[in-house]
């Protein structure tokens, strides 16, 4: 009979940044005995895509009541609900980054979600968001909203958006106004079929507007969320 190891000790670390990958089965459970008040950037890549790691993150949210800038988050399951009433408590978050956390069927609820309305609203120093999600079926029309009720009124400057689903639409009307607002300064980057069939990168440098065919199967899911 093997030898148990004793419960660790719980621990307050008075650190800024934390960046933690684990792909193993105790991925966030590694974390349960920390708390860290001071913390201001957070990235935790779990890799397993296991519902017990929403638990982890909440917990760890709510036992070291940090105040978060920046907020990296893949391969772990959120619930629209919980993730919702988490960033309305954020406002200080201006880098959000989801890769592989929202269920394929909630994605324009949390892109609704995102919608800037000043009567409430949800993370108003915003300036970066990505979120990528496999197979998700973004609606080009909420995406879109999202994005308009932010820019250029909010300190949003940049968004990501990603999905592998091949059969995803964008009216040329959307499309229109999604190039209007990369010539405005907006950088946006949107990786799913598109109505030409291919996907498109939108960017903006040297005040000129460019667009690139990029090959959503030889998409890397990791280097978008790591990307920015």
């Amino acid at each position: 009979m093997g030898v148990s190891m004793p419960p660790i000790a719980d621990i307050t670390l008075l650190l800024t940044l934390l960046k933690w990958v684990g792909y193993d089965v105790e991925a966030i459970s590694m974390l349960n005995p920390l708390t860290l008040p001071l913390l201001t950037s957070l990235d935790i890549d779990s890799g397993l895509n296991d519902p017990a790691d929403e638990e982890g993150f909440f917990s760890l949210c709510k036992r070291s009541s940090f105040t978060l800038q920046y907020l990296r988050l893949a391969g772990i399951p959120l619930s629209l609900p919980r993730l919702s009433t988490y960033l309305l408590a954020m406002p200080s978050l201006t880098v959000l980054k989801l890769s592989s956390c929202i269920d394929n069927d909630s994605t324009d609820g949390f892109l609704t979600f995102l919608t800037y309305d000043e009567r409430q609203p949800v993370l108003p120093q915003l300036k970066e968001l990505s979120i990528y999600r496999p197979q998700a079926r973004f609606s080009a029309w909420v995406m879109l909203q999202m994005v308009e009720s932010r820019w250029p009124s909010t300190p949003l400057t940049e968004v990501w958006i990603g999905s592998t689903a091949k059969d995803s639409q964008v009216p040329p009307p959307v499309l229109d106004r999604i190039i209007g607002l990369v010539e405005e300064g907006l950088q946006f980057r949107c990786n799913f079929s598109w109505a030409s069939g291919s996907d498109k990168i939108f960017s903006q440098s040297d005040e000129s507007l460019s667009f690139e065919s990029d090959d959503a199967s030889d998409y890397d899911s990791d280097s978008w969320a790591n990307s920015g």
